[in-house]
């Protein structure tokens, strides 16, 4: 995602927030809030199903660089990216095919 598309993307989540009569009414948080959560699903479904580089998966998940997503992802998961990819990875692998 672009800086173009990621302000496009977050501009419209706080247009839709306020068409709503506000957040913190709708969407039970504030609009940064949503946004990180929305950002931390879709970087924890590119380590699920990618090998992509810790950068790159913070790009296409609209966080402006890698550490921005591992605070993110420590705030809502309680653990790194890496950790996260390393943990997904070993329990779909110790599951039977």
């Amino acid at each position: 995602m672009t800086s173009d598309e990621r302000r496009d993307h977050d501009r419209d989540l706080r247009r839709r927030a306020d068409e709503q009569g506000g957040a913190g009414k709708e969407l039970g948080t504030t609009p940064a809030r949503y946004v990180e959560r929305a950002r931390v699903e879709r970087a924890k479904n590119l380590l699920e199903t990618g090998d992509q580089p810790l950068d790159a998966v913070a790009r296409g998940s609209g966080f402006g660089s890698p550490e921005t997503m591992r605070r993110a992802f420590a705030r809502a998961l309680g653990v790194t990216p890496a950790a996260y990819r390393a943990r997904f990875r070993s329990t779909v692998d110790g599951c039977p095919s």
